[in-house]
């Protein structure tokens, strides 16, 4: 993903306790790009035999500020193998909910103004 000029980020993680917390929130000006199957790498290594669980270890919530938008959507983020944390969001087939990658049409088409919050906790070695 590409921030267009003016957009605003802030990130900040602590550790403490051997877990490592954090949060990021995001909201985008023009000139946002969106690429397909978002990631966000932690400031940390997670603990081993923590690295390949696909734990889902962050909540995150994607806003969409047009008018005729879904407004809030609830996702979630879970750990890769490459200890990186995913961000997908739940969306239902009509029988069961099931993960839905986020990418720059989905769950809605991104533009400036959107937001993107998350707040993360994972053990760290």
């Amino acid at each position: 993903m590409t921030f267009g000029a003016g957009s605003t980020v802030y990130a900040r993680y602590r550790v403490r306790g051997g877990i490592c917390e954090g949060f990021v929130f995001a909201q985008f000006a023009p000139g946002f790009t969106a690429g397909s199957d978002w990631y966000m790498s932690l400031p940390l290594d997670p603990a081993a035999g923590f690295q390949d669980s696909e734990a889902n270890i962050a909540v995150v919530k994607l806003r969409d500020s047009s008018a005729s938008g879904f407004g809030h959507v609830a996702a979630v983020g879970h750990l890769t193998d490459d200890k990186r944390i995913r961000l997908g969001y739940l969306v239902s087939d009509g029988t069961y909910a099931r993960w839905g990658v986020i990418d720059s049409t989905t769950p809605f088409t991104w533009a400036a103004g959107d937001k993107l919050s998350l707040s993360f906790a994972c053990p760290v070695g």
